[in-house]
Formats: C-alpha cells, structure tokens, sequence
C-alpha cells in the first residue's frame, strides 16, 4: 500500500489538495442533520456531561459556545491559533501547525502538528504531522490519522474513534482522489508534448540537442534562468512598479520555462530510446518521442528518492535549453536576407543504435 514518504514532490502536493477539497466538503456534510440551528443550552449540557462529566456552566466550554461551523480558516505554510474564546466551521493548515483552546467543527492539519488544548472539536484529520491533546480536550466524534502519531493525556475524551494507517475509508478516498487527479495532470503533460511535438518539431528537436551536445552551456543557462530571474524578481520587488513584472516572473515566466523545460527533456529522451530500440530516427513530427519520453519521466518522478532528483534535473536542463534558444534567438537575429553569421549549431541526430 502506498504511503506519503513514497510519493514525489509533485505528487504530495496534488494528494494534499484532493484531501483538502474533499474535506471542506466533509466538515460541513458529516454534521447531524440539525445542526444548522444553533443547539439550545439544554441540548449541549447533556452532550457535554455525557463527554466530560467535569465540565459545568461558566467553564471554557460553556454550553452556548458548542459548536456552530459560520468560519473556514485556512493557511498555507504557517500557524494558526484559534483561543478559547473562539468559535470555527473548519480550520485547515498545509505545512504549519494548529494549536486550538476554542470551538472548532473541523480541524484539518497537514505536515504539521495539531495542539489542542482544553479544545472542542467535532473532527481532527492529521496527515504526515503529530495529534497532541491535552488538558480536557474533547473530539465529538472521530480522530483520523494518515502517517502520523498521536499524543494524549488521560482526560481527553474521543467520542467517535481513532483510525489510523490507509484502510479506513476517508483515506482510501482521499488516495484515490489524489491518484486519479495525479492521473489527470500526467494525461495533460503528455498531450501537452504532443502539441508541441506536431506545432514546433524542429525547434523542440533543436532545444533537445543542446542538452546533450552543448551540456556545459545548457547548465549555465539553467543557472541563469532558476537563479537569475527569482534574484531579478526580487530586486523588482523593492519598486512599486516593478511588483507586477515580478509577479509576471514568478508566476507566469518560470512556470511556463519549466513546463517547455519538462517536455523538451520528455522529448529527448524519448528520441533516444526510440534511436536505440529502432536504429534511426522517427518521423519529422516526433510524437512517439514525445510520449515515450515524457511517460518515462513521469514514472520516474514517481519513484522514491529517484523522482526527488530526475524531476527537477529534467526541468533545469529543459529550462536551460530554452533559455539558451532564446538568447541565440535574440543575439543572432535572422534579417530579411538570411541569417548573419550565427555560430554553429549542435548536431540535431539522435542516438541510431550500435
């Protein structure tokens, strides 16, 4: 059975949005059918004496405050803190920690801790993080935990139960969200190199040679192009006017580089391994190229510790090889009547076989 540590990058962060995605539906559905009406004191004096027998009126839980989901918190790469006098729908927190005193319905927490202390919470999911409940704190109804532990006193009361690992279904869910979403994106990759395959041919070819026949500059060009341009983005933040240009840089440029960058290199080695397995180059159009190439590398950034380094060389050589494009493009512009004396280009053939 799979498990987070064996999925690349990529792939973590696709399964992490499918969870967050099913459970913002999940927080608000898995509710008792009257809870859109805020519950009379009577009501949540009898759930909490059932739960905690020490909890009384005026205390940090006071039977006013039970849970009523009006507010959906959420943080990437940060903390969040709800106190005790806090009231929450849903609190979901990617790469940080939540540590919550109050009333929350749902508490989602990523790669990251979840502390909660003398807390009301409906539901608690943890993912590749840490549960740690103390002082009181009561869950309503279950604990799910997905490669994580958990730490309790004794006064912590759980209504529901503590499920742990990939079988329950939750997780099972959630898996197969993220695998068919990962699924999804490969399709579009692939598709996305047979595009460029049948538009661009020959300057897709052309880039891909540079990566083998010209490694010494194509590594220089990836240098300038993921520590340049983020080093040229910042700089442009420290201007009003160069803020949008920086965000253009950051969030359009480099992520446009990285995606030609990717199937370039898809491209490439795809003409290699058909060079080796037919003995001579495909047709002009190299869409077997393309396909074979790039399922290869996607496979491989799906393997453990082999997908942490295939995939990010495949989009620094690819990026470089398109930076490397453009600036020949630009330093050596062909005029009206042809070329002016542009260096030599790297040889375009691919490997044919022994």
């Amino acid at each position: 059975m799979p498990t987070l540590q064996n999925l690349s990058t990529a792939s973590r962060w696709l399964l992490l949005v499918a969870l967050l995605l099913l459970f913002a539906l999940l927080a608000f559905t898995v509710a008792p059918a009257d809870a859109t009406r805020p519950p009379t004191s009577a009501d949540g004096a009898t759930v909490l004496l059932q739960l905690r027998p020490d909890t009384i009126e005026g205390g940090p839980l006071r039977p006013a405050e039970m849970l009523a989901p009006d507010r959906f918190r959420m943080r990437v790469g940060g903390d969040v803190v709800v106190a005790d006098t806090d009231r929450e729908g849903a609190v979901v927190v990617i790469d940080g920690n939540a540590i919550v005193e109050g009333a929350v319905d749902a508490v989602v927490v990523v790669d990251g801790r979840a502390t909660l202390r003398r807390a009301d919470v409906g539901t608690l999911v943890v993912v590749d993080g840490t549960a740690d409940l103390s002082e009181g704190t009561v869950i309503r109804r279950n604990v799910h935990l997905v490669a994580s532990d958990l730490r309790q006193t004794d006064d912590v009361i759980v209504g529901g139960d503590v499920e742990t690992g990939m079988e329950y279904p939750i997780a099972r869910g959630f898996l197969l969200f993220g695998v068919l979403v990962a699924l999804g994106g490969a399709i579009a990759v692939i598709a996305s190199g047979l595009i460029a395959a049948a538009v661009a041919p020959h300057k897709m070819r052309e880039m891909g040679a540079r990566i083998t026949g010209d490694i010494g500059a194509t590594a220089l060009a990836g240098l300038a192009v993921w520590v340049g341009l983020p080093m040229v983005a910042a700089a442009l933040f420290a201007t009003l006017v160069g803020i949008p240009i920086a965000l253009g840089i950051l969030f359009v440029l480099l992520p446009g580089i990285a995606m030609i960058g990717y199937i370039v290199s898809g491209i490439r080695l795809g003409d290699y391994v058909m060079g080796r397995f037919r003995g001579r180059d495909e047709a002009w159009h190299p869409y077997r190229a393309a396909a074979s190439g790039l399922a290869l590398l996607l496979v491989a950034g799906w393997l453990p510790f082999i997908g942490g380094v295939v995939t990010p060389v495949a989009v620094f050589l690819g990026g470089g090889a398109v930076g490397l494009t453009a600036w020949k493009a630009i330093r050596w512009p062909k005029s009206a009547t042809g070329p002016t004396n542009p260096p030599e280009e790297p040889e375009l053939a691919v490997h044919r076989g022994p």
